[in-house]
């Protein structure tokens, strides 16, 4: 789907510095390293990220969710890195099997002073 919107985009004259503009503002607040998102902007995962955002725009939920979802990630990064590429290797095939799980996230009830990080991943409910 992002192939269409990008046609459609370039369509109406949009030149790639204006998508990559647009990317980057979209997803800034979503960055602590604003570097990392000016180099990878145009990339497959951020150009998909970007579409999802302007797609559910209106929906405080979808935005909610992945604010909780990359807060746990960055606190369990501060922690414990190593087991964290442990727990997000070991659900990357669970995510890669259907697209749409990783942007459909649902927060239950999430206990964050749990120090399992597995079992902090799994508590999140992908729908």
């Amino acid at each position: 789907m992002i192939e269409e919107m990008l046609i459609d985009i370039a369509e109406q004259g949009y030149s790639p510095e204006d998508i990559k503009g647009a990317v980057i503002k979209v997803l800034q607040p979503f960055f602590d390293n604003i570097e990392s998102l000016n180099q990878y902007a145009c990339e497959i995962q951020l150009l998909s990220a970007f579409e999802f955002f302007i797609r559910y725009h209106y929906e405080s939920e979808f935005e909610h969710g992945v604010k909780s979802v990359l807060d746990c990630y960055k606190n369990a990064y501060r922690e414990q890195k190593q087991e964290l590429w442990n727990v997000v290797i070991s659900t990357y095939s669970i995510i890669a099997e259907d697209d749409n799980k990783m942007w459909s996230i649902r927060h239950n009830k999430l206990d964050l002073h749990n120090n399992d990080m597995y079992e902090k991943m799994i508590q999140i409910d992908w729908i």
